[in-house]
Order: C-alpha cells, then structure tokens, then sequence
C-alpha cells in the first residue's frame, strides 16, 4: 500500500516511517571521507605489501560494495594491479604470499568473511582487515594485521551496533582506494583531493535530503514512480556497480525486489528477453544510469533503441544522468588530466551511489516500511 506522497515532506511523518533516523546516518558520507583519509596516513604497513602482485577484495553484502566502486575507479589508474571483488568462504585459488587481501566485515562477524581471513592467513597473504570491531577485529589484531576502523567516523561512545553497514560504504571505498594509493598500487597522476570530495558529497546530500521538498528533490520524484515496482537498474560502462548498489539499497532499504544489468552487455543476451506476462504490465520500472561528462555513454543510439523495446512493452523507463557542476575541479587539474579524470570518476560514483541510497529510502517510507531492519538477512547470518 503506497501512502499518500505529500508525507515525504512531512518530517514529522517521516519520524513515525523511520524511528531511528536512519536518514541522519545517511548523511555521513562527508565525514566518512574525511575519516578515511586521516585513517589511512596513520596507518603503517609491512614493507613487502608495496610489492603486491594481485589485490583481492573480500567481503559479503554492503561490505562488499566499496570493491566494486574501487574496481571501477582502477579503470583510470596509470599503475594497477590485478584487482578482483571475492564473495564467499575462500580467497580464489591463485591468492599466495603475493598477494594484499582486503578482509571487509563491519560487524566483524560474518561466517564468509571470517572464512577468508583464516584462508589468507593461511596461506600467508598480505591482509587488511576493514571491520568494526566482532571476531575479525580480535582475530586481526591477534595476527597483528593492519586494522581499518570502517566506524571510525562516528564520535565517541556512538553505539557502534545500531549503525547499518550499508551507510559505512563510502568509508570502506575511500580507505581502501587511499590504501592503494598510498603502497603506490594505484597512482592517479597526484594525490585525490579529499576536501572537494567531501564538499561536493555534502551538496549532493543536501539536495536529496527529507528537508528539501518533492518539487525540487530528484531523489523523492524518482521514489514515487518506483515504489511497489520491481526494478531494474541498467548501469553504462564503470556505472555497473552503482547500479549493483541501487540494487542491493532497494532490496535492503525498501524490502523490494530490484536486479541490476550491465550496460551495454545487457545488448547481447538481455535484450532477448524483454517479453512481459500481461500481469507484469505496470508493475516493472527500468532506470538507466549514464555517466555525465566527460564520460557520456559512448552509444546513446543503443540506449534509445533499449528504451523503445521497453516502452513498447508498457514498461516505464527513466534515464538518469550523474552531472554536477565541477568546474571547480576542473580548473583546479586542468593542468593534469589523468587526476581531473580520476576525480570526476570518484565524484560520479560518489554522486550516483547516494542518490541511490536516498530513493530507496523514500521507497520505504511511500511503502510504509521501515528503511532500517533487515530481518530476513538476520535470520540469515545465523546459519553458519
């Protein structure tokens, strides 16, 4: 049941939707920046981890995810090793003493996760843990394993359970992006700037945030087309894993069904199957996640083609395309193009994934669902 739009304004009705306020640990991301980067000129590191042949990104869930948008921020690197997103109990096979494995489990207690550290271990691989606190943090620090605090940008005494690790992302892909970069795995050209970072994140937040009214809050409008849809996220070129992110917040934030397609992969065996049942006819919502400049979808013409197929099929289809204003930045690096690149990159994942995260959050409340228990991946957790 979908209730009745004009409460997305309504803070008071928004206080009874979302009890705990998860909105207020969304806008974290500024301070996740900042955290990140003051935590990773701290930390120290054995020698040997600056000779990594391979680095392996091991986590489940949310605390999986910054992997994937590090994954897609390597695409512009001048110097890279092979980098690979694991999910699951062990590390792939090739993984040896070559290589930097970065263990990711907020809660410090997934059973997968848990499973990977012991496999790096043993066989003697290069580890970083990211956790905040749970067994993997006792287990690492009894190795004596480099230890990311992925809470660490909450002030003291801020109890540390009742934070959902899917608003802890940012804080995982700006610390392991800065590890990289700092063992010199990963060079941009320069040093990213962590202060236009975090200006800019905060003026997306505040256009999305429930203080800004449906009439000029994009994230609200684009709530209310989707909510008690199924929905597909098509992410352009490194957009995929915002796109996977759209995903997994809708799943988690409005207790929705949604999936997520590569584009333009999805040409060569999705396209195929866009054949509806009569009862599915309204009830499926298609968004498009383009990158804006200086990275617009090469293929815009396959794009339009994907929408027509769509559209003749009765399916709603929306187009987003992640701009900002960062002329800023620009003049800034005009005189390095390879950091100019790599900081619009970063922004347009950072601006992409938040926009997510905020429409999947005002989907639960036009469902009047709760955005932060997740019951059901509870349960879950407990089988080991």
């Amino acid at each position: 049941m979908v209730i009745e739009q004009k409460k997305l304004d309504d803070l008071e009705a928004i206080k009874v939707l979302d009890p705990s306020n998860m909105w207020e640990r969304m806008r974290t991301v500024p301070e996740q920046i900042s955290s990140a980067a003051a935590q990773v000129s701290a930390m120290a590191f054995p020698p040997s981890y600056r000779d990594a042949k391979a680095v392996v990104f091991a986590g489940m869930g949310g605390s999986a995810v910054a992997g994937d948008f590090v994954q897609s921020v390597l695409s512009l690197a001048l110097r890279t090793p092979i980098f690979v997103v694991s999910r699951g109990y062990s590390l792939p096979l090739w993984v040896d003493e070559n290589t930097l494995v970065f263990i990711s489990s907020y809660s410090g207690n997934t059973a997968e996760t848990l499973a990977c550290f012991d496999d790096g271990v043993r066989r003697s691989a290069m580890l970083v843990v990211f956790t905040s606190g749970g067994e993997l943090y006792q287990k690492a620090k009894g190795a004596g394993v480099p230890i990311f605090d992925v809470a660490g940008f909450v002030y003291p005494g801020f109890p540390r359970d009742t934070l959902e690790p899917r608003t802890t992302v940012v804080a995982s892909f700006m610390g392991s992006l800065g590890i990289l970069c700092d063992l010199g795995l990963a060079q941009f050209g320069g040093d990213l700037d962590v202060d236009k970072l975090r200006r800019v994140s905060k003026s997306v937040l505040d256009k999305y945030s429930p203080a800004m009214p449906t009439s000029t809050n994009f994230a609200k409008q684009l709530a209310i087309g989707l909510a008690g849809k199924v929905v597909v996220v098509y992410g352009t070129d490194f957009l995929d894993s915002v796109a996977r992110r759209w995903k997994t917040q809708i799943n988690e934030n409005a207790n929705s069904w949604a999936f997520s397609e590569m584009f333009p992969d999805a040409n060569h065996n999705s396209v195929n199957g866009y054949q509806l049942e009569e009862n599915m006819q309204g009830n499926v919502e298609v968004v498009f996640i383009v990158p804006g400049p200086p990275f617009e979808a090469r293929a815009p013409e396959k794009i339009a083609k994907a929408r027509q197929l769509f559209e003749g099929r009765e399916v709603s289809v929306r187009v987003v395309s992640i701009e900002e204003d960062l002329k800023e930045l620009k003049a800034a690096d005009a005189h390095n193009p390879a950091l100019w690149y790599t900081h619009e990159l970063i922004l347009q994942i950072l601006i992409g994934s938040c926009l997510g995260d905020w429409v999947s959050y005002y989907m639960a409340l036009l469902t009047e669902v709760d955005p932060s228990p997740v019951p059901h991946i509870s349960a879950l957790k407990g089988i080991k």
